[in-house]
């Protein structure tokens, strides 16, 4: 499975660069904002690979400190905003609107 998500970004990012460079496309905004989205995704598996790493090797330690589960949930929605919307799927969330009533103990990282 990580091969194939890791390829993917790479690929895009690789074929949107060389068709910049070969006049295909111009560096606009749209393909500026892609080529940033793809270089994000990518970071987040390289990260989440290494937490699988570690956790797998026994050694990752939890960090817990105050965790605001809206914030959380916020990033969630961000960024997976772009996939649910080429499948089709509206996501959303939606709090009691009171800032901080969400705080649990937890290792958001």
């Amino acid at each position: 499975m990580w091969p194939t998500e890791l390829r993917t970004p790479l690929t895009i990012l690789q074929g949107n660069l060389e068709g910049i460079l070969d006049g295909v496309y111009q560096p606009d905004a749209e393909h500026l904002d892609l080529l940033l989205d793809e270089t994000r995704q990518l970071n987040r598996l390289v990260k989440d690979l290494r937490t699988l790493s570690l956790a797998e090797a026994g050694q990752l330690s939890l960090q817990r400190e105050p965790v605001d589960l809206a914030e959380l949930l916020d990033d969630v929605v961000t960024s997976f905003s772009g996939q649910a919307e080429a499948s089709g799927v509206s996501v959303k969330v939606t709090s009691a609107g009171v800032p901080g009533a969400l705080i649990v103990p937890g290792d958001a990282g």
